[in-house]
């Protein structure tokens, strides 16, 4: 599993590098279009928190009524 690691590293880095570029270049319309940007949400974290998540599990909606509350294509994982 650790010869892994290197190659893991790499392709994240990567794709932070790729992103951030995006995040610097690229306008707030094109960022959404995306599927880069979210924006006018609310979130709050789930009743039951999974006991095998380190940390906190919260789940996000839109918060303009003529949303309905369905996120829209995003990247966000």
């Amino acid at each position: 599993m650790d010869s892994f690691k290197p190659l893991l590293l790499a392709e994240y880095e990567e794709e932070e590098k790729i992103l951030l570029q995006r995040l610097e270049h690229w306008s707030r319309d094109r960022l959404e279009k995306e599927g880069y940007m979210l924006h006018q949400l609310g979130a709050k974290p789930i009743e039951k928190q999974p006991k095998n998540v380190e940390g906190v599990v919260w789940t996000f909606n839109k918060i303009a009524k003529e949303d309905n509350q369905k996120l829209p294509l995003n990247k966000i994982e």
